[in-house]
């Protein structure tokens, strides 16, 4: 962040639906193409559509006990009201509307083979990931089977398994130039409608 370009940062976070278990890989991978498909449609929104921000993130943290999913961008401050409802809209939009194809998922596929042979040309990527994966999971990584696992998801798993995304209680956290609107009455407002 640099104070001198005067814009907010802007962190709208959520709670994770799946607990981070082994377990919950399945249901983890199925959130995964969710948030890729909403992040996409948010970004044209957001940039191409309104010219609002420049990009849009999503990331996922937290600790062993808990875990949250966040949208992270950052834009003006004149235009931070717009952007809030507009990322709010869109987002009911695209949860409660089937609007996620299987040609959606194939091209999801095609990324992820993508990001595999860059993954198997490093070594201190595997590394990181071996380690990270046995940190998290107490298991070893088994390429092939979460490969496996990632090409089994259909339209109907991801569906099912993303109930609840926006259920939990939810933080925005700003950083940057002052602002008068009022993003959470924005956020709620617009959750629940779409024109």
């Amino acid at each position: 962040f640099r104070a001198e370009k005067k814009n907010v940062k802007l962190r709208i976070i959520f709670p994770d639906v799946w607990e981070q278990t082994y377990k919950n890989l399945y249901a983890q991978k199925c959130v995964d193409k969710f948030e890729k498909f909403l992040f996409r449609k948010l970004y044209r929104v957001l940039r191409y559509e309104n010219g609002l921000v420049y990009g849009i993130d999503a990331a996922n943290i937290g600790n062993e006990k808990k875990n949250w999913n966040m949208f992270a961008t950052e834009t003006s401050k004149n235009n931070l009201a717009q952007s809030v409802a507009l990322l709010a809209k869109n987002s009911y939009k695209y949860y409660n509307e089937t609007m996620l194809t299987e040609k959606d998922l194939a091209r999801f596929r095609c990324g992820t083979q993508l990001f595999d042979a860059d993954w198997l040309e490093s070594s201190s990527n595997r590394c990181r990931t071996l380690v990270s994966f046995y940190y998290n999971f107490g298991k070893l990584y088994n390429h092939a089977k979460l490969k496996e696992m990632d090409d089994s998801i259909t339209v109907d798993d991801v569906i099912e398994k993303t109930r609840g995304y926006f259920d939990g209680g939810i933080s925005i956290i700003t950083q940057g130039s002052n602002f008068t609107a009022d993003l959470k009455s924005i956020w709620l407002e617009n959750f629940k409608h779409f024109d």
